[in-house]
Formats: structure tokens, sequence, C-alpha cells
């Protein structure tokens, strides 16, 4: 069984510090088949794992606050972690897509990190 059913909270976010090396020597190759500039485009890929891994994290941190209320009998939304998280996001690719193209699939790519961590983990953290 996969420590990723264990403990998600702890186990996503090293599961993406590991790919994240692999995902970088990718785009490095990408970048010299697209003919893009490869500080550029790491740069904004790297602020997207860090977007996403405080994002998921304030997903787990939310829902445990949510249950914890609902289990005291008291009114609980999860609407406002909601909203915080997507802001987050907007953010983020605002500020990328001011920088151009290649900054934007940087960060998309980022975002995408803690999916494609969960998703990889039953054909490469086999154990």
């Amino acid at each position: 069984m996969s420590k990723l059913r264990n403990d998600p909270a702890k186990e996503i976010p090293k599961r993406v510090l590991i790919l994240t090396p692999i995902v970088t020597l990718l785009i490095f190759g990408a970048t010299f088949v697209f003919n893009f500039n490869f500080l550029h485009v790491v740069a904004f890929f790297w602020i997207g794992v860090i977007c996403n891994i405080i994002c998921f994290w304030l997903i787990v941190r939310g829902s445990a606050e949510v249950i914890a209320k609902q289990e005291r009998g008291q009114v609980a939304s999860i609407i406002p972690n909601l909203v915080l998280r997507y802001g987050i996001y907007g953010i983020t690719l605002f500020i990328a897509m001011q920088f151009g193209t290649q900054a934007f699939f940087g960060v998309v790519i980022g975002i995408f990190m803690v999916k494609i961590a969960i998703t990889t983990d039953s054909f490469l953290f086999r154990r």
C-alpha cells in the first residue's frame, strides 16, 4: 500500500518536490524544441509549484476545520477557503499572463503538479 493513502497531507508535497526536478528537465528539452526562453518558463513553473503546494495545504487545513466544526454541531462553510484558493490561482495566472505565453505555460504546468503527483503515484512510487 502506498504511503499516499496513509497520510496524503505530508506525502503529496514530498512527491511534488521529487517530481519537480524531473518535470524541469522535460521543460528544458521542450524549450529547445519550441525555442522558448528556458529561465522564463522554469521560473514561472516553480512559482506555479509553490502556488499549488500552498493551495493544497489550504485544502487540507480548511477541510479539517470544517469537519471539526460540523462535529461540534456548528455551521461550517468551505466557501471562504475556496475563494482564497481560487484568488491565489487567479492572481498567479494573471501575473504570468503579463509576462507572456511562455510564463503562462510554465505556471499552468506548475499548478498541475499535485495532480501529476497523485496520478503518477501508482507506477512511480510502488512499495
